[in-house]
């Protein structure tokens, strides 16, 4: 196994992680704000709870759990009480699916699926005695919403058209659910379309088909819901509203791929472009869409971006790499770095930018060829040599971050400033890893604790380098500094 080169791009998939820091996993927020992880880990099922700003696993019992498998959905009823679908997989030539609660604390298995049935990614309840789920019919290829009463399942089939199922939450009361497929026109075009349950078992249409397509079904306090998509909409209790726009043409605009709701009502949005890259966004009903930074460009993120959900301090908190990131309402601000236009303290922290750039560069370059060297002989002298080009890159660091800390910035704040001054802190945190890690690989003594430090090191030095071009990428303009 090899030291992980400092700024490969593929270093954190070439690294070979223990098999216990492998898994896959789905982030769900609650009715009540509680947010859960939950999937496989090292192939077994794993649900968590995000607590204190980490996430907490939580034990089932071990006779509820297959030992081979993973948690496929996660819902809540409003008394707090916990469900969960999962599949077994512990017989690979024959999968079996079920479904958990947890009322009161106690866990249980609800009863068991039919052999047909396969369950999807969206379960929901009103209560213990009545549970919602949506089932892959396997035989049939088809889909279906079960209800579960405290006793039997019930089969409730998908409104006329309809062949996928993309949301299902119980919404004021209502269970709610959004679907894909053939709408009133018989095409595709129309297919998104949001119903909800009433008495006595049958789908009722909640306004019109969107005008594009929806994914995503999401509940917002105060009790707004909203499809998204290629499409904003709220429902306000009689009709579905435009909530705010975005460029979303089918040839280059975006589409909603992930979305959380905020503390005020608002949203914050994860939109795809044409080429799959990510950009972040928070949205209000008021004041429309404000971008990561201030603009698409700088919205953009070159690694992709999963699972957002809102912090207990009202923080945005984002999945990247395997790491929950952090972001706040400022990070969305329009505001410029607070200079005006050809000052000459912004021109500073530009040209400090410039210098310090193609530094970082040039020492980049140098300690990937050396790690190769020493990856390949293992020799002493070429571990000495990578770890002494590495001192060097920290007495810079510390030298660089001294002539920008030297900058009279103040009162105001720059962004420029800040974006710089983070990512050399982080960089030469980042080299001091890599050269303790050196030794360790070598000798053998590279444990999984250490490797967990560099992960999150490692994911956190590459955020700050694409914070800090994107503060870049219009700084002139914002500054008068073309």
């Amino acid at each position: 196994m090899r030291v992980p080169s400092l700024l490969r791009r593929s270093a954190l998939v070439a690294l070979a992680l223990p098999a216990s820091l492998c898994q896959a996993t789905d982030v769900v927020t609650l009715s009540d704000g509680s947010v859960y992880q939950y999937g496989d880990k090292s192939d077994a099922p794993y649900i968590a709870q995000w607590t204190n700003g980490a996430w907490a696993p939580i034990a089932l019992p071990a006779k509820l759990l297959p030992a081979k498998g993973s948690f496929e959905a996660l819902g809540s009823d409003p008394q707090g009480n916990l469900y969960l679908t999962y599949e077994d997989a512990s017989n690979e030539k024959k999968k079996a699916y079920g479904a958990l609660a947890r009322v009161d604390g106690a866990w249980s298995r609800l009863g068991a699926l039919p052999k047909n049935w396969e369950t999807g990614g969206h379960i929901t309840a009103r209560s213990p005695r009545e549970v919602y789920l949506d089932v892959r019919l396997i035989k049939e290829r088809s889909r279906l919403v079960a209800k579960w009463d405290g006793a039997t399942f019930t089969e409730l089939a998908l409104p006329a058209g309809a062949e996928g199922v993309e949301g299902l939450r119980v919404h004021d009361g209502m269970v709610v659910l959004l679907v894909d497929g053939k709408g009133p026109s018989g095409t595709y075009r129309d297919g998104s379309i949001v119903y909800h349950l009433e008495g006595g078992g049958a789908w009722a249409p909640m306004g019109p088909p969107c005008e594009g397509s929806a994914d995503l079904l999401l509940t917002v306090a105060p009790g707004v819901l909203w499809r998204l998509g290629s499409v904003a909409e709220y429902w306000d209790g009689m009709a579905w509203q435009q909530g705010f726009t975005f460029p979303n043409s089918s040839l280059d605009g975006y589409r909603i791929a992930r979305a959380c709701s905020g503390a005020e009502g608002d949203l914050y949005v994860v939109l795809t472009d044409k080429d799959n890259d990510d950009h972040l966004a928070r949205a209000t009903r008021t004041r429309g869409l404000s971008w990561y930074k201030g603009n698409e460009q700088t919205s953009k993120f070159e690694y992709g971006l999963y699972d957002p959900f809102l912090d207990a301090d009202g923080a945005l908190r984002l999945t990247m790499s395997g790491q929950a990131l952090r972001f706040t309402k400022a990070d969305f601000s329009f505001g410029s770095d607070g200079y005006p236009e050809k000052d000459e303290m912004a021109r500073a922290v530009h040209l400090a930018y410039k210098a310090t750039v193609p530094t970082f560069n040039s020492f980049s370059r140098q300690l990937v060829h050396l790690d190769s060297v020493m990856s390949a002989t293992a020799a002493k002298a070429d571990v000495q040599a990578y770890k002494d080009k590495a001192q060097e890159a920290m007495v810079w660091c510390t030298a660089t971050m001294d002539q920008l800390q030297a900058l009279n910035v103040g009162p105001k704040r720059n962004r420029l400033h800040d974006a710089l001054l983070e990512f050399l802190q982080l960089f030469h945190d980042q080299l001091y890893l890599n050269y303790r890690a050196s030794e360790a690989l070598l000798d053998g003594q590279l444990d999984e604790a250490q490797m967990q430090r560099w992960s999150r090191s490692y994911t956190a030095m590459q955020i700050a380098f694409n914070n800090l071009k994107q503060e870049e990428a219009d700084y002139p303009r914002r500054n008068g500094l073309e």
